[in-house]
């Protein structure tokens, strides 16, 4: 988007196509090695201005480095550290280039490690609606004004001397009156004095804040001019307090968040600034954390904080996020996870072979994975849970693999799995796919949720994480047929998922009351995803998915009687020839002498061979295609 029609698009406030989460936003992952590297991530910080924040995550030596900011308003290779009110300093090659897809990093210890470190990096960039920087001079014996105006209702807002030392002075809109905090320190709310704010008018106030140069950053709260059109908000600044339960509250913000810097601010309290994202794991069952005021290195817990299509719940008792005293008062900024309707099929789903890791090309939220050549049961994992698998041909709980890993911009998985592994990876994404955890409800045996796909769900799939009582639920809504994932079992026919385009129940009457449960629901994408059904004939078919250049996963069940799960996929081998296929309810090895499927531009082709599988003639079958 040009400069120009962003200048428009902010006079007129909204109206026509905005700006996504993923042009303004970005959270980066990567591992220190000593030398040059290009952070590419599609922000333009060159020409628009922003921020990047960098942390060490853990690394071998067990160093802490302090966090790091860098902005290209003070300069190249400098930066201002969060955990500290000493100047700024400059450190060479640390930052090297803000670029026009991203930044660049040079050898410095801070911000490349080269001894096994992790790295995390938040990209902010400047944008109407959502951020603001500037460096301003406080003059000798005047006020100094900054006009926030281009954020609309300003939510958050830090100021930072540059020249020489001195505090981060941080005011919130939900602050008491009068009162800031510090975000180098842990102390609640007090009355400073150094920066006011009225409507959205900044003011380094003469007399209390020193003379000096002063660094601004300033955040949005929850301005309706982004999205498809140019009605939607990507950042929300509020407040919640503490019920002292790991049933927690739940915090409203109309979308997911992918990013929470949290903080309790009630008198007399001293607790961190704490900054969590999805891509470090932010979820159900793993949460992994860092304070902005110390340079201490990540540490983890169990389920503090999880992620809803509508918002997020605290399911933690502890002092820093939901005292258990049930007296804290918490302030926080949450950033909306991505939001751009995928355009290729390669964007959000890939298959993967065991070579050290699986690579997918991108951040993948679910994944399944199978020994091809040994009866072994099948591995499924997810970004929102964390270290955690079911198996979907059984009912078993979850389980606990530690080697369930998914802070990875690439792929999945934790150091080398096991041999002649195959890995099958999706990510969510408007319109496609998407993966939603929560409870069923106290009493009903239903479970009532949100979700993020934007139309209504064509294929649901429900998991008891807790117990094994509970089927793996399938319901393709198309067709009114509820089958079980884990078993070849008929369909049955009834209305037991409903959807809205943001809303659903999961079948009724079939679910126990108050357990954990996982939901991965599909749709038809035009031109990437395709939900589907057909009645076989025992002859070669063309299986029309819309598609341009064939369908790489391909999930077959005949649903008027018995009849295995089937899944094909290009990396195994959708070819002319014999196509080797597994089956997801059963622990059975790969099969590979037979044809049953052949390529076709527009999605597949059934052929005469499947005539006793899944081309039974007159039998009828469902399926899911991606292309």
């Amino acid at each position: 988007m040009t400069n120009i029609r962003r200048a428009l698009q902010a006079a007129a406030g909204a109206g026509g196509e905005g700006e996504y989460v993923e042009d303004v936003f970005n959270i980066d992952l990567w591992t220190g090695d000593g030398s040059s590297q290009a952070i590419e991530n599609g922000i333009d910080l060159s020409n628009e201005g922003g921020m990047v924040w960098i942390k060490n995550r853990v690394n071998g030596d067990s160093i802490a480095f302090s966090h790091s900011l860098f902005d290209p308003t003070i300069g190249l290779n400098i930066r201002m550290k969060s955990d500290s009110s000493g100047a700024e300093q400059s450190v060479a090659s640390t930052l090297t280039s803000f670029n026009t897809d991203g930044y660049d990093l040079g050898t410095g210890n801070s911000v490349n490690y080269s001894n096994a470190a992790d790295f995390v990096g938040w990209t902010f960039r400047k944008a109407n609606g959502f951020f603001f920087q500037d460096e301003v001079v406080k003059a000798v014996s005047t006020n100094r004004t900054v006009d926030l105006s281009s954020l609309g209702t300003v939510g958050m807002v830090a100021v930072k001397r540059t020249d020489s030392a001195g505090s981060w002075y941080v005011w919130h809109k939900d602050l008491s009156a009068g009162k800031l905090l510090y975000l180098e320190q842990t102390a609640g709310e007090a009355t400073l004095g150094e920066i006011t704010m009225s409507g959205a008018t900044l003011t380094l106030e003469d007399g209390v804040i020193t003379d000096g140069t002063y660094l601004v950053y300033a955040w949005a709260h929850d301005r309706q001019i982004f999205g498809s059109g140019g009605d939607e908000s990507i950042i929300k600044c509020g407040t919640y307090s503490s019920n002292g339960s790991t049933t927690g509250p739940v915090v409203s913000l109309g979308w997911e968040p992918q990013y929470l810097l949290i903080k309790r601010i009630d008198a007399g309290s001293a607790y961190s600034w704490m900054l969590m994202d999805i891509m470090r794991g932010i979820g159900f069952a793993l949460n992994n954390y860092l304070k902005a005021d110390t340079s201490a290195l990540e540490a983890n817990t169990g389920s503090a904080v999880g992620p809803l299509a509508d918002g997020f719940q605290l399911l933690t008792n502890t002092a820093a996020l939901n005292n258990e005293g049930a007296d804290g008062e918490y302030i926080y900024i949450a950033i909306r996870r991505p939001m751009k309707t995928p355009e290729a099929g390669t964007e959000v789903y890939a298959g993967d072979y065991r070579t050290g890791g699986f690579t997918a090309g991108f951040p993948v939220d679910m994944a399944f994975m199978k020994d091809m050549y040994v009866a072994t049961d099948w591995e499924l994992g997810t970004r929102l849970v964390g270290p955690k698998k079911l198996a979907t041909n059984n009912t078993d709980a979850e389980a606990t693999d530690t080697d369930f890993v998914f802070d990875s911009m690439t792929g999945w998985y934790n150091g080398t799995p096991p041999a002649n592994y195959q890995s099958w990876m999706f990510k969510r994404g408007p319109g496609f796919m998407d993966v939603v955890c929560g409870n069923s409800d106290a009493s009903g045996n239903v479970w009532n949720g949100n979700h993020s796909l934007g139309v209504d769900i064509e294929f649901a799939i429900v998991k008891n994480r807790e117990s094994s009582a509970t089927q793996w639920w399938v319901d393709h809504l198309a067709e009114g047929k509820l089958l079980k994932l884990n078993s070849d079992d008929s369909a049955s026919v009834g209305a037991y998922f409903t959807t809205t385009t943001t809303t659903f129940e999961a079948f009724d009457g079939l679910l126990e009351n108050d357990e954990a449960f996982i939901g991965f629901f599909f749709a038809t994408l035009e031109g990437i995803s395709k939900v589907g059904s057909y009645t076989a004939d025992a002859t070669l078919t063309t299986i029309d998915c819309g598609f341009a250049a064939g369908a790489r996963f391909i999930l077959i069940k005949r649903t008027d009687d018995n009849g295995d799960w089937y899944v094909f996929d290009s990396a195994r081998g959708i070819i002319a020839g014999n196509d080797p296929y597994l089956l997801l309810n059963d622990d059975a090895i790969q099969v590979s002498d037979t044809d049953y499927i052949d390529p076709d531009n527009s999605g597949f082709d059934i052929t005469a061979a499947g005539s006793s599988t899944i081309n039974i003639d007159t039998a009828e079958y469902i399926f899911l295609a991606i292309a």
